[in-house]
């Protein structure tokens, strides 16, 4: 992630570092054992929330964010 985000245009990916490692640490505990069709939904949802879309994920396990209200950022366009 540190070399792609030296690459021109995605800059953006340095910001969201230590959130990748957060949000892959949230999803294990705060799910169940036996339970990784979800953990698997919280994790793939990490690329929706990085594009600020926070509800209305494609998997039905996990179809929106479970944070209340963020603060802006520097968001990352999808695609």
């Amino acid at each position: 992630m540190l070399k792609a985000s030296k690459e021109k245009g995605c800059e953006a990916i340095k910001e969201w570092m230590s959130g990748v490692r957060n949000h892959l640490y949230w999803c294990v505990t705060s799910s169940k054992q036996g339970f990784e069709d979800l953990i698997e939904a919280k994790w793939a949802s990490f690329m929706q929330h990085v594009a600020n879309k926070h509800s209305f994920h494609p998997n039905f396990h996990f179809p929106e964010c479970a944070h209340g209200e963020i603060e802006p950022r520097q968001w990352i366009k999808m695609g």
